[in-house]
């Protein structure tokens, strides 16, 4: 009839017909520096459709991370295991990071966060127990403890070495450390004679195990503590023959110590030293000094030329220092 109205209700169900879940099996993990974290997960497809996902990562250490999968295509209902390998900092401390996955389709976002406690497994300390700086006289045997500790977590095997002189060495070059022992290695300097100058050894501690290494750089003034000069006071003697003259040579112990010398001379027989004949063993204190004359009496059939005078001066104790 005129004016009559009819109403009929229709249900419209509005279903979310995209969704997904992602998850972790443990989200904090530990590792030591350089190592590899595996984080497990699991991405869940709880839509109606097929859905295409895209794995990504973010925050601190995004770019030492590693995913088994960056995009994953599931259908209804459809799970997959997707794994994020973390190499971790060579530095011990935490950091974070997440995970996300984006439905290409229905723009559902999923997402964790997760932390890597990186430890202190490789940290050791090296201490000199003594200085970096010496100075010392040849022929002086001079040690210096060296402690390494191991103040990491696992055990590690540490390699040892000096980079100088044939004359500075190490008592051991390998020693194995369990977490928390010391042990101590010695560095022995022994200059031989006749050593003299200034001159620098490296020394150096590496782990197997880990990115750490210790250095250490000593310098030692070795002072020629041992040493003796014999000079002839005139150059060139002139005489005639048949006629005589004179000339010296003084000895210097210009060392440290007191030492007793021998002395002789080699020469032609118009040349003779008083001297020599007496005191073929004597001893002079440091600095101290002692006189030669020697007298020169050519004949007259000696030929007219240059004659060599070799006077030698010996240390008579196991220096040999002439």
């Amino acid at each position: 009839s005129l004016g009559e109205t009819k109403e009929i209700i229709h249900k419209v169900i509005v279903k979310k017909c995209y969704g997904s879940t992602l998850s972790c099996t443990e989200s904090v993990l530990r590792s030591c520096p350089n190592g590899v974290a595996k984080y497990d997960m699991t991405l869940s497809n709880n839509g109606e459709y097929k859905e295409s996902f895209v794995i990504e990562a973010d925050g601190q250490i995004k770019d030492k991370l590693t995913l088994s999968d960056k995009l994953v295509v599931l259908e209804k209902g459809e799970t997959k295991k997707v794994v994020a390998y973390v190499k971790a900092p060579s530095q011990d401390r935490s950091y974070s990071f997440n995970v996300k996955s984006t439905g290409q389709i229905g723009g559902t976002l999923e997402s964790f966060n997760a932390v890597i406690n990186v430890d202190p497994c490789y940290a050791f300390s090296m201490d000199i127990q003594g200085n970096n700086s010496y100075t010392m006289c040849e022929r002086t045997l001079l040690s210096i403890p060296i402690k390494v500790e191991n103040k990491g977590t696992v055990q590690n095997t540490y390699d040892l070495k000096v980079d100088g002189p044939e004359w500075a060495k190490l008592d051991k070059n390998q020693f194995v450390l369990e977490a928390g022992e010391k042990e101590f290695v010695t560095l022995m300097v022994a200059p031989t004679y006749g050593v003299d100058g200034n001159f620098n050894v490296k020394f150096s501690g590496i782990p197997q195990k880990g990115d750490l290494k210790a250095y250490s750089e000593f310098s030692f003034n070795v002072r020629k503590c041992h040493s003796v000069k014999a000079e002839f006071l005139q150059q060139n003697v002139t005489v005639c023959n048949g006629l005589s003259n004179s000339f010296e040579a003084v000895v210097t112990n210009d060392g440290e110590f007191k030492k007793q010398y021998a002395v002789d001379f080699e020469a032609p027989s118009w040349i003779t030293s008083k001297d020599v004949t007496v005191s073929r063993l004597f001893t002079l204190n440091a600095g101290e000094q002692k006189k030669f004359s020697f007298f020169v009496s050519p004949s007259e059939d000696v030929n007219e030329s240059a004659h060599l005078v070799n006077f030698k001066v010996v240390a008579v104790d196991d220096s040999k220092v002439s």
